[in-house]
């Protein structure tokens, strides 16, 4: 590994930064409710949650150093390696 990242740190200098595309991911809870809590002292919280039939959307957007941003939503889905090929791929 450590050859490879010495590798990789002596082609940078002659990268085109054009082709590069960095990846963004987040996911979000449509339910807003929260699902950890902390209390003082280590004592357990208990406490009660309305039953929230919320969606989980997970957002992927690529971005280049020209600035162009492709963003993508998947619903009901907590990322994984399929979707991201997916994106990537597109």
């Amino acid at each position: 590994m450590k050859i490879e990242r010495e590798d990789w740190t002596a082609r940078q200098p002659e990268m085109e930064t054009n082709n590069l595309v960095f990846l963004a991911e987040n996911s979000s809870n449509t339910g807003m409710t929260r699902q950890h809590s902390r209390s003082l002292g280590g004592k357990r919280v208990v406490d009660y949650a309305p039953d929230v039939r919320f969606e989980r959307l997970t957002m992927l957007s690529s971005v280049r150093v020209n600035c162009e941003i492709v963003p993508c939503i998947f619903e009901h889905c907590s990322f994984h390696t399929d979707a991201k090929l997916f994106f990537v791929e597109k």
